[in-house]
């Protein structure tokens, strides 16, 4: 049976437009113009997954959210609006929703979107937005004298309310230590919150994190909670801590140490009640002794330290991760792969991944993708993993040549594969269908398959 949904927009161009699009992908589609009706339909009959509106006039996507999720918990529920912010983003994902996606936004990222969450259905029989606590603590192998270390110490310090700073290279999964941290404590079902310093600007990431006051700056229209306020009760996650700017670490400190914070415009303190975990990939001792980080504040963050090894110190733990992620992929992609071949793994022991588990998970994606028999091998895999990338080169070719070659045999396999479906290529490459017809047309690949309707 086709899959059912319920889009509810007082928009009348997006419902039809987006009406339209599910409908050509195959689902059953209704639609309601505003909440009241919306409630309506959702009461009457049941829905795999609901797309709502925030900002509607009579009954906000909110309302909607709260209702279905208190009569139909295992529906689905997407939230959409033109006015997006990252409070209506946090509480949306509070309330239940899977998804939040600020208009406009391209119908192939949507129509992508839904497809990756039934299918996500299916192999779990979880909705969940975030990683389930089973999905973290099977992804965190713990084979390597290394990484029982890492546990060792997290049992230890994961039930109690310290500060615990998270170090290690890019891609080593300090996010997933940060999640186990989280599910192993006392707040577990309260809020996880991740923020990436790096990615707010330093003039905006004292709002940010303290929220603000009306008027407290040109542009400041209505009161905003911040990152501190939202994850009262739960878990802050700092990813990428020394972005944070040095003029604002004294402020992070007191905000620590006092479990209070000033909003910017604000005339009093409030108090919060948070654990905060902290991660960075570099030597954060270092930038202490550089002056480039507050000292009392890197021992506050800093109660316990845990270090996450790097893939090439853990080489025990690289068989275990790849039959987790065949197993993975098996259900992501609809294959039906028994393994990572022996030769694979043994040249996956020599490699020096210097992406990490992150790398790996994705050279496995990859090599399923391509795979035409039960075992991922040799032939699936990229180049640069069969030994030293100078020896295979030949004299003249460079970066570009050689990226410009994987990238087209890459693109023409997936082609294959899926008979000349660009849409399905494009889906399979996670790219939009646009992106790959550039890349088409710079690669010059030629393709039989007829034009989407």
């Amino acid at each position: 049976m086709a899959r059912k949904i319920l889009v509810i927009d007082d928009d009348a161009m997006m419902l039809t437009i987006l009406s339209k699009a599910l409908d050509k992908e195959g689902y059953d589609v209704y639609v309601a113009k505003n909440g009241t009706e919306g409630l309506a339909l959702a009461r009457a009959s049941r829905f795999d997954l609901v797309i709502c509106d925030i900002n509607m006039p009579d009954v906000s996507g909110f309302d909607v959210l709260r209702e279905i999720k208190r009569t139909s918990p295992s529906t689905m529920v997407i939230n959409i609006t033109a006015f997006g912010s990252i409070k209506d983003a946090v509480k949306a994902v509070h309330m239940g929703a899977v998804e939040y996606v600020v208009k406009p936004f391209p119908l192939e990222e949507m129509t992508g979107l839904v497809g990756r969450l039934f299918n996500q259905g299916e192999e779990s029989g979880d909705s969940s937005r975030h990683a389930t606590g089973d999905d973290v603590v099977n992804s965190l192998v713990c084979n390597s004298e290394g990484m029982k270390k890492v546990f060792s110490i997290l049992e230890k310090c994961a039930p109690s309310e310290s500060n615990i700073l998270i170090t290690g290279e890019n891609g080593t999964g300090k996010d997933l230590v940060a999640r186990y941290i989280h599910l192993k404590s006392p707040r577990r079902d309260k809020i996880f919150l991740p923020v990436n310093c790096a990615a707010i600007p330093s003039e905006m990431f004292e709002g940010e994190m303290f929220g603000h006051e009306k008027g407290a700056f040109t542009g400041a229209s209505r009161n905003r909670e911040g990152m501190f306020s939202l994850a009262n009760g739960g878990t802050l996650f700092l990813d990428e801590v020394t972005s944070m700017p040095p003029e604002l670490q004294g402020k992070m400190l007191r905000a620590l140490e006092s479990r209070e914070i000033m909003k910017v415009g604000g005339s009093g303190f409030e108090p919060v009640d948070i654990r905060v975990l902290a991660a960075t990939n570099v030597n954060l001792a270092e930038h202490v002794a550089n002056n480039r980080f507050r000292k009392d504040l890197y021992y506050r963050l800093k109660v316990f330290e845990v270090n996450v090894p790097p893939l090439r110190e853990r080489v025990e733990d690289i068989e275990p991760l790849c039959s987790y992620y065949v197993s993975f992929y098996n259900k992501r992609l609809g294959k039906t792969i028994r393994e990572v071949g022996p030769a694979v793994v043994a040249r996956f022991k020599k490699y020096g991944w210097p992406g990490n588990v992150r790398e790996l998970k994705n050279v496995i994606e990859r090599g399923m993708i391509l795979c035409d028999s039960d075992a991922v091998g040799l032939r699936d895999i990229p180049m640069e993993l069969f030994g030293d990338v100078g020896d295979a080169l030949t004299p003249g070719t460079t970066l570009k040549d050689e990226m410009h070659n994987y990238e087209k045999t890459f693109i023409t396999k997936v082609l294959q594969k899926v008979g000349n479906d660009r849409k399905k290529a494009a889906e399979l490459m996670g790219i939009g269908l646009s992106s790959l017809y550039r890349k088409m047309e710079e690669l010059g690949i030629k393709s039989n398959s007829p034009p989407e309707n």
